[in-house]
């Protein structure tokens, strides 16, 4: 079914954000039945609900993070990939685009030969 769901190109219907609290609160009240790395897994879920579910009060963000994914996976060099993993990574190349926008790469004004022409002259 879902491959067939996949050809005629439909989206699964998204999940309402009451649905998916009674869907938590169920899974919270049976996490003692559960294995250890799911009950951590859970209470990872539970601290950071809220950045989980604000795609449903945002109404232009993506649902998920596939847009972004298949974005840097297809544009970038392996390199800047993992750059681009950190916050630091990607706080550089926003302080970069804001460089180039306002201040933006002009053409130098002379060559590298010229630069070493004047400082040959000088030393010389």
């Amino acid at each position: 079914m879902e491959k067939e769901r996949r050809r005629d190109k439909r989206n699964l219907t998204l999940r309402t954000l009451e649905d998916a609290k009674k869907k938590f609160e169920k899974l919270k009240e049976e996490v003692q039945l559960l294995p250890k790395s799911l009950q951590k897994r859970l209470k990872y879920i539970e601290n950071h609900w809220k950045e989980f579910t604000l795609f449903h009060e945002v109404t232009d963000c993506p649902h998920t993070n596939n847009v972004i994914e298949n974005y840097f996976s297809t544009s970038l060099k392996t390199h800047r990939k993992k750059q681009f993993r950190t916050d630091e990574g990607l706080n550089n190349k926003m302080k970069l685009s804001r460089f180039k926008r306002n201040v933006g790469f002009a053409k130098p004004t002379k060559s590298f030969l010229e630069w070493g022409k004047i400082f040959w002259i000088l030393g010389g």
